[in-house]
């Protein structure tokens, strides 16, 4: 029978261990990195099961998540779709980016969304910020090649806050403007706030009032109180604009918004936490 030398026997059962350490060390890194990945995606899951096919449907796109969807996954009778201090109206066949920019509470993550606001444009687009940053370009390649103009969308940014164990969302304005131009506001000093009804209205109403943190009900006087829009028609899937121009001193701001239905029925939407950095 054939022997090795000790010294060589020794030298390949260190290099066959040496190779087990290798292969453990990437499986286990590959293990880890390929949950990492998925959490990392900017994509939201229900909108990318429902994307459409080819070029234009809702993928990731780099740092951001944007296209086209079959279907809509929305189930509220209104919801918000927008929360803008400017939105520029932007140049369909320019290849420019638009620029993006918000304040939010310091050190806090920003995300950013866009939605279709026209009827039966199922557009989505995704953008969750690193820490520290406030502004972003915008890429303009599948809104033209869709043709979606300035006014079939809105576009809402918010920062995740904690109290206790609940968890809300605080929504910051957000400005969109055209790369090198400083759009002025919505209105002097306000925002415009845009909500989409799934079904006819009556009437629409909305309260504000200041509040010193994310989830309080003010206990004193409101800055306005079921204020009727006083609109005549409010047809479903119709975008209903509301120009909030009361605030005052920067801070947290609640922003509730209800209506009655053409049966008189009440709509309700989930109370909104606005972050007002100042005018």
């Amino acid at each position: 029978m054939w022997h090795e030398d000790p010294p060589f026997a020794a030298w390949r059962w260190h290099h066959h261990a040496s190779r087990l350490a290798i292969l453990s060390v990437t499986l286990s890194f590959l293990s880890f990195a390929a949950p990492l990945a998925a959490q990392d995606s900017p994509c939201d899951p229900a909108v990318e099961r429902n994307a459409k096919g080819g070029s234009l449907g809702y993928r990731s796109r780099g740092d951001h998540c944007e296209g086209l969807y079959a279907t809509d996954v929305a189930a509220t009778m209104m919801w918000v779709a927008s929360l803008t201090v400017a939105f520029a109206e932007y140049d369909l066949s320019s290849t420019a980016p638009l620029h993006v920019s918000w304040s939010a509470p310091q050190g806090k993550l920003t995300h950013l969304r866009a939605h279709g606001i026209k009827r039966d444009l199922y557009y989505r687009m995704d953008l969750p910020r690193a820490t520290g940053t406030d502004s972003w370009q915008w890429p303009t390649d599948v809104l033209a090649a869709q043709g979606i103009e300035r006014s079939d969308i809105g576009v809402l940014g918010w920062v995740d806050e904690s109290v206790g164990a609940v968890e809300y969302e605080l929504f910051v304005p957000v400005s969109v403007t055209l790369p090198g131009t400083m759009q002025a506001s919505s209105g002097a000093g306000s925002y415009e706030m845009i909500v989409v009804p799934n079904v006819r209205l009556e009437e629409v109403y909305v309260s504000l009032a200041k509040v010193d943190t994310v989830g309080d009900r003010p206990e004193g006087e409101y800055i306005k109180k079921q204020e009727a829009l006083g609109q005549r028609v409010y047809p479903t899937q119709r975008p209903i604009k509301i120009q909030l121009s009361e605030f005052t001193e920067p801070g947290i701001y609640l922003v509730e918004v209800t209506a009655t239905r053409s049966d008189g029925r009440p709509v309700t939407m989930d109370p909104m936490w606005v972050y007002h950095p100042g005018w």
